[in-house]
């Protein structure tokens, strides 16, 4: 139970972050009008929580009344789709966030740098980038682990090489031969 708090403060915490950085518009040029306001939430009172969302947030009871309405508003949001979601993926998305807890600040920059990467390509190069994990995905287990341990014995030149010259081929993956270079014939 102490590793579910830990989760939930720890996402809670990420949530209120986000919100924070979103909350800081940029100073109004001088002399222009201000939008028109916006309706603005009301604080909500954390006696007036029903239990389910006093428990999810419990982590910020002591801080509840110091977060703007707005914030509050989007937590008690996110409480409810966390909570409208089914437990496999509550549980999906558990183990994501013990996965990142875990990673070294270098890691998470790498990573960092992999989805910024991921999104700068084209639609057909995502798609292709899935439809190669998922052939590899469909590996067996051992082999998998084999293409891994190639992979980091490349060099860097020759990990770029690899990926220029690998293309996906017609036929069941589990019958190509690991060692085998990309296919000439193949286009």
């Amino acid at each position: 139970m102490k590793a579910a708090s830990t989760l939930r403060a720890l996402g809670l915490a990420a949530a209120l972050t986000a919100a924070g950085l979103g909350a800081h518009a940029p100073a109004q040029a001088a002399g222009a009008a201000p939008p028109a306001a916006a309706a603005q939430p009301a604080p909500v009172p954390w006696n007036s929580l029903d239990a389910r969302q006093r428990d999810m947030l419990a982590p910020l009871q002591s801080q509840w009344q110091q977060i703007s309405p707005e914030i509050q508003q989007r937590l008690l949001q996110r409480a409810q789709r966390w909570n409208s979601l089914s437990p496999e993926r509550r549980q999906h998305i558990r183990e994501r966030l013990q996965r990142w807890a875990a990673m070294t600040p270098q890691q998470r920059e790498e990573l960092r740098r992999h989805i910024q990467a991921f999104r700068s390509m084209s639609p057909e190069q995502r798609h292709k980038l899935r439809a190669a994990y998922a052939m590899f995905q469909s590996l067996p287990p051992q082999q998998r682990e084999a293409l891994r341990e190639r992979w980091r014995q490349m060099t860097p030149e020759q990990r770029r090489q690899w990926l220029r010259d690998a293309r996906p081929r017609d036929g069941d993956v589990r019958d190509r031969d690991a060692d085998r270079g990309p296919d000439p014939d193949a286009d």
